[in-house]
């Protein structure tokens, strides 16, 4: 069984993203963490996550499993009992998974999909940033009401976005440190960049990492969850 109290704010977040992303996924369940994979339906952006045990309040997996939900359906379940917590098993050989709290219960049926064997890509990055979350998604969310496509430009200690219409040319400096430095510029859809922006309520920093014609990755990792999710790159005109 699976209680959650302390991050349950966050795992709301984590399952809107993934509801917002595909229809349905796999849970894994490893007897130290909860891992997920979630692809895109266009394919050129995807991404995993894996809970640890201490984003738990409560984590006791006596046999590791899989089971595949309806994204949309269990976000609708742990959204209206969330209340102070929830407590998730999996039952009757993995047919049914069982989400309760104080005063609700409730069950979904899994079923079985063909599993999606795209592996997480390894891109090697030539640029690599610490920023902060909740600036970078303000700046996702200011790009968005120019144009769908950002492209992300290095040179030196420097990291810009510059953005182009039909009237506006325009580039922003992002406050960001840098961790692997090579002047190198890229091209990405934003709005599958901002598909993950709810993580700026519960990450305080992202490392953000992308190259010349190679796909961007967004990446966290510390005690109680990893979280990375990778984009293609864009094949624009200068």
């Amino acid at each position: 069984m699976i209680k959650i109290k302390k991050n349950l704010k966050a795992f709301l977040q984590i399952m809107n993203i993934i509801k917002v992303t595909t229809i349905d996924v796999i849970l894994s369940f490893d007897k130290e963490f909860l891992s997920i994979k979630f692809v895109h339906p266009s394919n050129f952006a995807m991404g995993l996550i894996k809970l640890k045990k201490g984003f738990f309040d409560e984590y006791n997996i006596d046999k590791v499993c899989n089971v595949t939900i309806d994204t949309t359906e269990f976000y609708k379940i742990i959204k209206n009992i969330s209340e102070q917590e929830i407590n998730i098993s999996v039952e009757k050989e993995n047919t049914i998974i069982k989400v309760s709290s104080k005063n609700s219960f409730f069950s979904l049926k899994t079923y079985v999909v063909p599993e999606n064997d795209k592996t997480m890509p390894s891109p090697e990055y030539k640029s690599k940033w610490i920023i902060d979350t909740s600036d970078f998604f303000t700046l996702v969310n200011n790009h968005l009401e120019f144009n769908n496509v950002v492209c992300f430009s290095s040179e030196g200690d420097t990291l810009k976005t510059l953005m182009k219409s039909t009237l506006v040319n325009g580039e922003i400096m992002v406050n960001a440190k840098n961790k692997l430095k090579q002047d190198t510029k890229c091209y990405y859809d934003i709005e599958l960049l901002s598909i993950i922006l709810d993580i700026k309520t519960f990450i305080p920093e992202v490392e953000f990492s992308f190259g010349s014609d190679t796909p961007c990755g967004i990446k966290i990792n510390n005690d109680e969850l990893e979280l990375e999710w990778i984009l293609a790159p864009r094949v624009e005109d200068e």
